[in-house]
């Protein structure tokens, strides 16, 4: 059963005039839900929702537009006075000079109560950062300190973060004095990198590595931001992204880079070859010399023709080509069979009215047997047993054929000429 709290307020109804507003508070399954209503009984009035918190309940109007209560609100300008009945009713109104003084005091107490209950939570994290961020590093203890933290927080089970620092080449952006340090902070639950300087005195924030695997030789700066570019993969495969990811959406491919890398290595590293000029190259055609004739201009612009020998080789070849096309071309020609129906033709009424199918895929299409006349029936799919039933389209201006065929709600007449004017008979099966 849900619970109910009442809340009374300063204002009357607006549909009755006799008892006040009232705020009630429901709870059921663990939600909370807030509506204005009236205190009489008798009364219906629906106030709509109240959004907001309970300490601003007394900063509230009656709506002038409709029967709805105005309550403080928080907008991009400020706070203000919206309807209840939101969004069947937009009105709204500025603060007054009482109740604006009324929220700047109750603001500036809970800024301050929440400063005091914080304070020792914020300086907890602030020193951590900074015994994280800014710290001197000795390049022999590199190799050393990455092991000795590892097994430290395998071995301890208390719930304090551990640092595991990774120098990188790359100096700082903001500084350009320190190096730029991957921070890794790892936790009984999550483990997070980010970049940090080497500088006491500097405070970059360099963003976040969000990848497992740890590349620090591939890292750049990005050209767009202070941030750090690094190696990410995505749908299309690897690509270099910022650290400053949302903020900064740069990114860079880097296949075809890599790419033109080896291409250039690869010609770098070879060997020089000694390649003979083209003229003194002999291929096999120069062996075998058939008669044909060769025009070479001379200084006096005259032509002289020759005689040169072609390979015996390229001749069979032709032979054979002529053959395989020949071949070809049998294979492509469809064989045909004739149907004759009891039908004469709609267009000269003189010949017959014949289907023309093709043996291989069955299709065929209605023709006149008369010569002189150039009938198109349109196309036809049907089996040769419904030949029989087949009639003139009764449309009107229509030479089609009607003939029978199934669909997805019985049988139904259909005329060839459909594709061509979109004949439909009317008259059904």
């Amino acid at each position: 059963m849900p619970e109910y709290k009442f809340e009374e307020t300063k204002l009357k109804c607006p549909k009755c005039d006799k008892g006040k507003v009232r705020l009630v508070i429901s709870r059921k399954e663990g939600k909370e839900y807030k509506f204005f209503r009236c205190s009489e009984y008798d009364c219906d009035w629906n106030g709509g929702f109240f959004n907001q918190d309970l300490k601003n309940i007394d900063i509230i109007d009656n709506c002038p537009s409709c029967d709805g209560i105005l309550y403080v609100r928080n907008g991009k300008k400020g706070p203000f006075l919206g309807c209840s009945h939101f969004p069947k009713c937009k009105q709204t109104r500025e603060l007054t000079d009482e109740e604006a003084k009324l929220l700047e005091s109750r603001t500036e107490k809970n800024l301050d109560n929440f400063i005091e209950e914080n304070k020792d939570s914020s300086q907890e994290k602030d020193d951590d950062l900074k015994d994280a961020s800014h710290e001197t590093f000795d390049d022999s203890k590199k190799e050393n300190s990455s092991d000795s933290k590892k097994e430290n927080s395998s071995d301890s089970n208390n719930e304090e973060p551990v640092y595991e620092r990774i120098r990188t080449d790359l100096k700082c952006p903001e500084c350009e004095k320190g190096d730029v340090v991957l921070v890794i902070k790892t936790t009984k639950d999550k483990e997070t990198k980010f970049f940090r300087c080497t500088e006491d005195d500097c405070h970059w924030n360099g963003g976040f590595y969000n990848r497992d695997e740890i590349k620090t030789d591939v890292l750049e700066h990005c050209p767009r931001c202070k941030g750090i570019l690094y190696e990410k993969i995505g749908r299309k495969g690897p690509f270099m992204a910022c650290s400053n990811f949302p903020k900064c959406k740069y990114t860079r491919n880097i296949e075809k880079i890599d790419k033109d890398l080896e291409i250039k290595e690869d010609y770098e590293n070879s060997e020089q070859l000694d390649i003979p000029p083209i003229d003194d190259i002999k291929t096999p055609q120069d062996d075998a010399i058939t008669e044909e004739l060769i025009e070479t201009p001379q200084e006096d612009s005259e032509i002289i023709t020759e005689k040169v020998e072609t390979p015996e080789i390229i001749q069979e070849s032709s032979e054979e080509t002529e053959e395989g096309k020949s071949s070809e071309k049998e294979k492509s020609k469809a064989e045909y069979e004739r149907f004759e129906s009891k039908l004469l033709c709609p267009e000269c009424m003189e010949g017959q009215v014949i289907l023309i199918r093709n043996m291989d895929t069955g299709k065929g299409f209605f023709r006149c047997t008369n010569n002189d006349c150039d009938w198109d029936g349109g196309p036809y799919s049907q089996p040769l047993k419904q030949l029989k039933h087949i009639t003139y389209c009764k449309e009107p201006g229509c030479k089609g054929i009607n003939y029978h065929t199934e669909g997805k709600f019985g049988p139904y007449k259909a005329c060839t000429w459909f594709s061509k004017t979109g004949c439909r008979p009317k008259k059904k099966r």
